[in-house]
């Protein structure tokens, strides 16, 4: 009859190795729930911008619309559309939906630590970043700075 290696290890070594392997899957378990958790949230403010864009597309319509209609109501209409704010993403003005559409795409990169999005881009999923930080350049926002430049109400 042939004995396992652990029955010639003393007790001290076996408690080891049990405690070891328990702090080795309890830290494991732990970065992936927080994995878990960082994606959901990628994925609602994935969500937040459809949402926000869906919003912008319909108000600018109705904004362009206030603009080329003659009426003296109309420009003070358009005005309110452009400088609406709320809580409500439905009550949203033009300016309000896109400064949280910046918000959301800067928040890309605050989420995310570095190695998340080196691990983001093994796996594939490095263009979302790409767009994030493209849009970034166009748009003359800085990473760290959270003002919305060329778009504040006035």
């Amino acid at each position: 009859m042939k004995l396992s290696a652990l029955n010639n290890l003393s007790i001290r070594t076996k408690f080891l190795i049990v405690g070891g392997s328990f702090l080795i899957v309890s830290f494991f378990s732990t970065w992936g729930m927080k994995e878990m958790a960082t994606a959901n949230l990628l994925q609602k403010m994935e969500r937040d911008h459809i949402e926000f864009t869906t919003r912008l597309e319909y108000q600018a319509k109705e904004y362009i619309a206030f603009l080329e209609d003659s009426l003296g109501d109309s420009r003070t209409q358009a005005y309110k559309i452009l400088h609406a704010r709320s809580d409500d993403s439905r009550k949203m003005g033009l300016l309000q939906l896109m400064e949280k559409m910046m918000n959301l795409q800067i928040g890309v990169f605050t989420v995310t630590s570095p190695m998340e999005r080196k691990l983001f881009r093994w796996f594939g999923f490095g263009e979302a970043f790409d767009l994030a930080a493209s849009a970034d350049f166009i748009l003359g926002i800085y990473s760290g700075d959270r003002q919305t430049r060329g778009f504040e109400p006035e």
